[in-house]
């Protein structure tokens, strides 16, 4: 896999990563990721340094002025959605209050030149953190299974789904259900409807 530098304002930065004790990352995945609140690559790098991460959790950071930077290997794990760091590439977005044609253009130009050889299923975090919360909730053999669909990414259906989860949290109120509640209510609907202007594999 390897991104086309020739047509795309492409930076690597792979080497403010510090690798040591990252594991495999085999994809199978793209998960989707948008940010409303860093323009560019430094200031998303300072933040997630500032969990004490090893870097930048994406793969790939698209920025304000539509340039591309690579903060992680293709094939080093992931920092952005649990479940899946070990099995996707994970690509964020600086997306404005409006986005423009500009911007979807070279959000799918992008999963085009990732996809020329590997058929990898596109998906919005949004899904990606349903995903997980219903293994754990399988795991602790709780009764209920949040939708496992595309269109969770709409207004509607994600309002729906986190009152669910919600309401679901205030039940799982004992320590052993500490890390789902605290899940269920960080639930984030990302990157929004924005996601069907990105072309789906």
């Amino acid at each position: 896999m390897k991104i086309h530098e020739e047509k795309l304002k492409f930076y690597d930065r792979t080497y403010t990563l510090k690798t040591e004790g990252l594991r495999e990352n085999k994809p199978e995945f793209i998960v989707m990721h948008a940010t409303y609140s860093y323009v560019d690559f430094e200031g998303v790098l300072k933040k997630h340094k500032s969990f004490g991460w090893n870097g930048v959790g994406y793969h790939l950071f698209i920025s304000g002025e539509n340039s591309i930077y690579q903060g992680r290997p293709f094939n080093l794990e992931g920092s952005h959605a649990l479940g899946f760091n070990t099995k996707s590439i994970g690509i964020c977005f600086y997306l404005p209050k409006c986005i423009n044609e500009k911007r979807i253009k070279t959000a799918n130009e992008i999963l085009s030149f990732i996809n020329e050889s590997d058929n990898l299923e596109v998906i919005p975090h949004t899904l990606a953190q349903i995903v997980y919360d219903n293994k754990l909730l399988r795991d602790l053999e709780v009764d209920k299974q949040f939708p496992e669909a595309i269109d969770v990414v709409s207004e509607k259906r994600f309002e729906k789904i986190k009152k669910d989860m919600s309401s679901l949290a205030d039940i799982l109120n004992d320590s052993k259900y500490k890390k789902i509640n605290w899940l269920l209510r960080s639930f984030k609907n990302c990157p929004g409807p924005l996601f069907y202007n990105f072309r789906r594999y």
